[in-house]
């Protein structure tokens, strides 16, 4: 941003989202941005230390559509 001459208001928003996305993730559920560390791999989703953000996690994971809707 410093290299160029007369930044525009697209410029300004280009670096904020290269900013966020090399520094931030977003967790899967409640979709607020979390640093790298703070965001982990709970039940195959990327997910923050929220209780309801793991919870939603867990129960993605073990739905069985079948066994849900009787439809074996």
């Amino acid at each position: 941003l410093f290299t160029i001459k007369e930044p525009n208001l697209l410029d300004v928003l280009e670096a904020l989202d290269g900013f966020v996305h090399d520094n931030y993730a977003r967790c899967e559920y409640c979709g607020e941005y979390h640093k790298f560390d703070e965001i982990e791999h709970y039940y195959r989703r990327e997910v923050c230390q929220k209780p309801s953000c793991r919870a939603n996690a867990y129960d993605d994971y073990k739905f069985n559509p079948q066994k849900e809707w009787g439809t074996y």
